[in-house]
């Protein structure tokens, strides 16, 4: 079973909706669950985990940058860094797994550049090979899918023609894990660049 968002703020012992989907082994939605389940939830410490994308920059040396904006180092240990450009969608262009071993601290960043020797080394990994991102209004389909070492969606965003729906590989993104509408840029200059506008991961293109 997979929770919905829930958006903030909640408070301990007070009641709030939620929504859960039954999926199969295959991360498939199953329409036909009609059973009785039940479901006890933990109000947490408030002080969880949490890496966002907080800027893809596009132009000369494509390059994402990743914060971690809990108060707790992350393990990054078998993390992986999917990235979509115009010519190789909705097929990914290339995933970078980072190796064995890096901490990101508290408040701690870490960036993903095309091109170079993958996978690099921790702050700085790179992704083997060259993306095409564009600022052309058609065909500019950019995508950026961080997963962590069990697999699960940490944080996704996509802007231009990247309709999140059309991703199948290495997993499909599902509305679960995005809402909202797409971010739809026309870039005219690589001094531009789409940035996260607050610490919160809200899955909202008003994040963008």
């Amino acid at each position: 079973f997979e929770w919905a968002h829930i958006p903030s703020p909640q408070f301990a012992g007070e009641r709030f909706p939620i929504t859960m989907t039954a999926k199969d082994d295959l991360d498939n939605t199953v329409k036909d669950f009609h059973g009785n389940v039940t479901v006890t939830g933990l109000p947490g410490s408030g002080t969880a985990s949490s890496v966002v994308i907080s800027e893809v920059d596009i132009g000369l040396g494509d390059r994402v940058e990743f914060i971690n904006v809990s108060g707790l180092p992350v393990d990054l240990s078998g993390w992986q860094m999917t990235v979509y450009d115009g010519v190789s969608w909705p097929a990914p262009v290339g995933t970078v797994t980072i190796p064995i071993g890096p901490i990101c601290q508290a408040g701690g960043i870490f960036t993903l550049t095309d091109n170079g020797e993958a996978p690099g080394a921790f702050p700085n990994f790179n992704l083997g090979t060259n993306v095409t991102w564009t600022f052309a209004p058609i065909g500019n389909s950019i995508a950026v899918l961080l997963r962590d070492a069990g697999g699960d969606v940490v944080d996704f965003v996509s802007a231009g023609n990247a309709d999140a729906s059309l991703i199948t590989v290495p997993r499909r993104i599902p509305a679960e894990e995005w809402s909202g509408v797409p971010v739809f840029v026309v870039l005219t200059n690589n001094t531009f660049s789409l940035q996260r506008r607050g610490g919160l991961d809200r899955s909202e293109a008003s994040d963008w």
